[in-house]
């Protein structure tokens, strides 16, 4: 097995300064309008243009799986991540409610399975119904197996970012309908604990 490099996380070292003015720009735009509910999704795409540009530049690599596989595994994200858990109340209750609507199932798959549940159906009895109806499809991978043990899906990074990614590919693959896997309720989790993230380490 190839031994992966650990990211060298600060932008700052190595970025054109037109391309560091971009990310940042993008990012600063999602953190200015985290604070307004009505536009979690606009700011949950600033967000991500700004992570994915960053991603791209600390990894090298320019499609999605091999950056995001990258990131996943990075030792130094997921020390960061744990950090600020353990450091900041704030962020530790952000990333809190985003971990407890995981797991992230593929909206792609709810549709084509004719899935279609009321919206006020809980988040938990929700998820248990995507399971029983066979859904196999979600983020992060592990969150089934944690679950039928009757112990928590780990909050830590690498869950974490793979349950934000699905939320970006749920919002960025259009579902021309509204079902439940882009509620609002989602989305906005996953930007606010996304957005703490990255400026409580000021990496962005």
């Amino acid at each position: 097995m190839t031994e992966r490099r650990a990211l060298r996380l600060d932008k700052h070292r190595y970025l054109h300064p037109d391309g560091h003015r971009l990310i940042t720009t993008w990012f600063d735009r999602a953190w200015r309008a985290r604070a307004d509910d009505s536009a979690a999704f606009e700011s949950f795409v600033f967000a991500w243009i700004a992570v994915n540009a960053w991603a791209a530049c600390v990894t090298g690599e320019d499609r999605d799986r091999e950056y995001m596989d990258r990131l996943a595994h990075d030792p130094g994200l997921r020390t960061a991540f744990g950090n600020l858990m353990a450091s900041s109340a704030d962020f530790e209750q952000e990333a809190g409610r985003f971990f407890q609507l995981l797991p992230i199932f593929k909206a792609q798959q709810l549709r084509r399975n004719g899935i279609h549940l009321d919206e006020h159906v809980p988040r938990g009895e929700r998820i248990q119904r995507y399971f029983e109806a066979g859904l196999t499809d979600f983020e992060p991978t592990c969150a089934k197996l944690h679950l039928d043990r009757g112990e928590p899906i780990p909050r830590d990074w690498p869950h974490f970012i793979q349950a934000v990614y699905r939320v970006r590919c749920n919002l960025f693959h259009g579902e021309k309908s509204a079902h439940s896997e882009m509620d609002r309720t989602i989305v906005r989790a996953a930007l606010l604990s996304l957005t703490a993230f990255f400026r409580g380490t000021h990496i962005l």
